[in-house]
């Protein structure tokens, strides 16, 4: 709901973020495990808000184990807080839809 609504009154932001989520692949550990980064740069991986999701769904399918609790908490506080941003976003810029479309 974010994109969406900040899509309509910037255009651009539909260019940005097609050059932003290739980025994101690539500092996600998707195709690649945390272990393969140095030790010394591997806290910067947890900045990524995509890390908690992959972790997870890692260790549901790669490692079968239950996914841990302090990755599940992340996913679901990042979950509410992006829903809820973009709900008021949404709600509040909903009336000037028409007229940027």
């Amino acid at each position: 709901m974010i994109l969406g609504t900040l899509n309509i009154f910037f255009r651009d932001i539909q260019l940005l973020w097609n050059t932003i989520i290739p980025a994101f692949f690539y500092f996600t550990p998707i195709a690649y495990t945390p272990d393969l980064v140095p030790e010394s740069t591997r806290h910067l991986l947890k900045l990524n808000p995509f890390y908690y999701f992959v972790e997870s769904f890692h260790d549901i399918f790669y490692r079968f184990k239950q996914p841990d609790g302090f990755n599940f908490l992340v996913c679901t506080v990042m979950a509410v807080v992006a829903f809820t941003i973009g709900y008021t976003l949404f709600n509040k810029y909903k009336k000037g839809f028409i007229s940027n479309i």
